[in-house]
């Protein structure tokens, strides 16, 4: 990967950090889906994690 696709690929780009409170996860999600992001990932065990995307070339 050239040096301007990989700057072009780092900007804009939010990483949001919850708490572990297992009981809102979900509800997290559905927020970020609301907003137009895609769901890239989830898994339940052993641990929760997801990964959501929002393509801003395209929105």
């Amino acid at each position: 990967m050239d040096k301007q696709a990989l700057k072009k690929l780092s900007q804009n780009r939010t990483v949001p950090i919850y708490d572990c409170d297992y009981h809102q996860f979900d509800e997290h999600l559905e927020f970020y889906t609301a907003l137009g992001f895609e769901l890239i990932y989830y898994q339940k065990a052993p641990y929760r994690y997801a990964s959501v995307f929002k393509d801003q070339l395209n929105n």
